[in-house]
C-alpha cells in the first residue's frame, strides 16, 4: 500500500512538473515572438532567396538563441518562434530547425510535444494551412498532407520523400515521432 501511495505521489509530481514546463515554454516563446515581431522584415531583403536559393536563412539573436522566423498554425491560433539549430536545451524554449531551408523547399522543424508547441501536430488534418515567416519577412504558405508515426530511433526518415515542410515531435512515451508532412502553396495552390 505504501509503495502504491509513493508511486501515485511520484506520478502527481511528474504531472505537475510537466504542466509547469509547458507553461514556462509557452511564456518564453511568447516573449521571443514579441521581440521577433519588432525586428522581422526589411524591404531590401524580401525575395533575395529567389535569385539564390542556397542563401543562408537569416537569423535574429534573442537571449542567446538565433531565431530564423515564426511558424503559424492559423486555424489553431498558434504562432511559435523557430530557433536556427536544434539542441535539447533549445527545444525546451521553442521549436527548432532540424535541417533544410524554406528557400530550398526541404525545411524540417522539430519541437517538444507541449500543448502550446508541437503537441497539436497529431490533430492537424489534411488541408490545414501553415505559414512560415523568415527573419527577412518572407512568407511561405504550406498545406498539410498528412501525418506519419515514425520510430523514435529513426530520425533520418524525417528526410524521406520530397516534402517542402516536415514538422515532428515525440509521442508522450518518447518512443515514436508524430511527423506532419506539408506541400508549399503558391498563390494558394500547390505547385
Amino acid at each position: 500500500m505504501a509503495l502504491g501511495l509513493l508511486l501515485l505521489g511520484a506520478a502527481l509530481l511528474l504531472a505537475v512538473y510537466n504542466f509547469y514546463d509547458s507553461y514556462r515554454a509557452k511564456k518564453e516563446a511568447e516573449e521571443a515572438l514579441r521581440l521577433l515581431a519588432m525586428g522581422i522584415g526589411s524591404e531590401d531583403s524580401l525575395k533575395l532567396y529567389e535569385n539564390d536559393p542556397d542563401l543562408s536563412m537569416p537569423s535574429m539573436d534573442i537571449d542567446g538563441y538565433s531565431y530564423i522566423g515564426v511558424i503559424e498554425f492559423a486555424d489553431r491560433g498558434v504562432s511559435l518562434p523557430v530557433i536556427d539549430e536544434w539542441s535539447y536545451r533549445a527545444l525546451r524554449k521553442a521549436p527548432c530547425r532540424y535541417s533544410g531551408s524554406a528557400y530550398t523547399d526541404d525545411l524540417i522543424l522539430c519541437g517538444h510535444n507541449y500543448g502550446s508547441h508541437f503537441g497539436i501536430l497529431g490533430s492537424i488534418g489534411k488541408g490545414e494551412r501553415i505559414r512560415f515567416t523568415d527573419a527577412f519577412g518572407n512568407e511561405f504558405e504550406y498545406e498539410a498532407e498528412g501525418t506519419e508515426l515514425l520510430s523514435g530511433r529513426d530520425s533520418e526518415r524525417m528526410k524521406d520523400g520530397e516534402w517542402d515542410l516536415t514538422l515532428f515531435t515525440c509521442t508522450a512515451s518518447g518512443s515514436r515521432r508524430i511527423t506532419l508532412r506539408c506541400r508549399r502553396l503558391f498563390d494558394g495552390q500547390p505547385q
